[in-house]
C-alpha cells in the first residue's frame, strides 16, 4: 500500500491527552451519539402521534419534523469555534440533559408553538452532545473501527425504541411516548462519565506519518463537503424505496419488513468498511462501495423486483451506504489535524438530508422512481468526485511536505 494513502488508522506521531482509545469511552461516545439521532429515526411515529392527539396540519407536522435537525445542525455547525476549548464530558452531559427535558415537556406543552420550540431546543441539545461524541471517536487510534461501532449502535438503539413504543402507548397513551423517550435519553447520562474531558494532542517532537496532511485543512474540508451530496443521495433514495417496492406490486407488509431488516443488517456496514480498509486503500474501498450502491439502485429501477430480490437489494443499499459513511468520516478524521472539522459532520448530514428530501420529492412528482434514482446517482457521483479530489489533495500536500 502506498504510504500516501490513508489506512484508516491514526499515525504514531499522535499521543493522547485523554483515554480516547478505551473501549468504555468508545462505547459511551457511540451510544450517546446514537441517542442524539434517535429522535429523527422515530420521527414518523411522533408525527403520527401529534397528528392524532394535537391535530396538527400537514404543514405544521412538517415544520415540527424539520425543527430538530435544524437545531442540531445549527449547534453542530458552531462547534468549529468551541470544540477544542470545552470539557467534552460536561458538554455531552449538558446536551443530553437539554434533549431529554425538551422532549419530556412535550407531554404537557402540546400547542404548536411550544412543540416547535421544544423540538428546536432538543436539537440544540442534540448538537451540543453529538459533535464532541463524534470528535472523541475520530480522535482514537483506529477511527474507522470506532465509527463502525457507532453506526451499529445508531441502528440498534432507534430500532429498539420503536419496538418498545407500541408497548408504551398501550400503557401510557400516545403522549406517554415523550416521557418514555425522555427517560431513555436521561438513562444514558451516566455514560458521559466515561467520556474523556479532552481529545488528542499532536507531539511536535515525533515525525508525522507520510500519509497525514501537513496541517492545511483542504483535504478534510473537501471530504467534509462531500458529505452533503452523499447524505442527499442516500435520503433521496431511502425516502422512496417504499414507493419503488409498491410500484413492483409487492405487499405493503413485506416492504416494511424488508426496510426494517435492511436497516439492521446495514448497521454492519461500518465493520465491513473496517475489514476492507485492512486489505484495500481507502480510496479504492470508497469507490467500490459507491459503485455497489449505484448498481443496487440501477437494479431496483430497471428490473421488476420480486419479494426476495427487493429484500436483497434494499439490504445491499443500506450496507454499502454505511460502508461509505464510515469511509468518509474516517478520511475526515485522519486529515483533520487541527481537530475542528469532525464535529461539523452532523450539521452537514442534516443539511444534506433536507436537500435530498426536497429534491427527491420534486423528482418523484416529475419522473417517478427514475427521477429519484437519477437524483441519488448524481449525488453519489458528485460525492465520489469530491472524495477523489480530497485524496488527490492529500497526496499532493504530502509529496510537497
Amino acid at each position: 500500500m502506498p504510504p500516501s494513502e490513508p489506512t484508516g488508522r491514526l499515525d504514531p506521531s499522535v499521543r493522547y491527552s485523554a483515554p480516547v482509545d478505551r473501549r468504555s469511552a468508545i462505547l459511551a461516545a457511540s451510544t450517546l451519539y446514537a441517542v442524539t439521532f434517535t429522535l429523527p429515526n422515530v420521527m414518523p411515529a411522533l408525527v403520527g402521534i401529534l397528528a392524532d392527539t394535537a391535530h396538527f396540519s400537514g404543514k405544521q407536522l412538517g415544520s415540527v419534523a424539520a425543527a430538530y435537525p435544524l437545531g442540531l445542525g445549527f449547534m453542530a455547525l458552531s462547534s468549529f469555534v468551541w470544540i477544542r476549548s470545552v470539557n467534552f464530558r460536561l458538554c455531552i452531559a449538558t446536551g443530553v440533559l437539554v434533549l431529554a427535558a425538551a422532549v419530556g415537556l412535550q407531554k404537557w406543552w402540546t400547542d404548536f408553538d411550544h412543540v416547535l420550540t421544544l423540538m428546536f431546543v432538543a436539537g440544540l441539545g442534540g448538537g451540543l452532545a453529538a459533535s464532541p461524541c463524534l470528535t472523541v471517536l475520530g480522535d482514537g487510534h483506529d477511527p474507522q473501527k470506532n465509527f463502525g461501532v457507532m453506526i451499529l449502535i445508531s441502528v440498534l438503539l432507534p430500532a429498539s425504541a420503536l419496538a418498545l413504543m407500541t408497548t408504551v402507548t398501550g400503557r401510557l397513551g400516545d403522549s406517554g411516548v415523550f416521557i418514555f423517550l425522555a427517560g431513555l435519553f436521561a438513562l444514558s447520562l451516566p455514560l458521559a462519565l466515561l467520556i474523556p474531558k479532552g481529545g488528542r494532542v499532536t507531539s511536535s517532537a515525533a515525525p508525522r506519518a507520510p500519509y497525514r496532511s501537513t496541517g492545511a485543512p483542504a483535504p478534510a474540508a473537501i471530504s467534509l463537503t462531500s458529505m452533503i451530496p452523499f447524505v442527499a443521495g442516500y435520503i433521496a433514495a431511502w425516502t422512496f424505496l417504499e414507493r419503488m417496492g409498491a410500484l413492483s406490486s409487492l405487499a405493503h407488509e413485506w416492504i416494511l419488513d424488508s426496510l426494517a431488516l435492511s436497516g439492521l443488517v446495514g448497521g454492519l456496514g461500518g465493520f465491513v468498511a473496517t475489514w476492507m480498509s485492512r486489505r484495500l486503500q481507502l480510496r479504492t474501498a470508497l469507490l467500490l462501495a459507491i459503485g455497489a450502491t449505484i448498481l443496487t439502485l440501477a437494479f431496483l429501477v430497471i428490473f421488476r423486483s420480486s419479494p426476495v430480490s427487493y429484500l436483497l437489494l434494499v439490504t445491499s443499499f443500506q450496507l454499502w451506504v454505511n460502508v461509505n459513511f464510515s469511509n468518509i468520516m474516517t478520511f475526515i478524521a485522519l486529515e483533520d489535524r487541527a481537530g475542528h472539522l469532525v464535529g461539523l459532520i452532523p450539521s452537514l448530514q442534516c443539511f444534506g438530508a433536507s436537500l435530498g428530501s426536497v429534491v427527491a420529492g420534486v423528482a418523484f412528482d416529475g419522473a417517478g422512481r427514475w427521477g429519484v434514482v437519477a437524483v441519488a446517482v448524481t449525488a453519489f457521483l458528485l460525492s465520489a468526485g469530491l472524495m477523489v479530489a480530497a485524496f488527490g489533495s492529500a497526496r499532493a500536500r504530502t509529496e510537497s511536505a
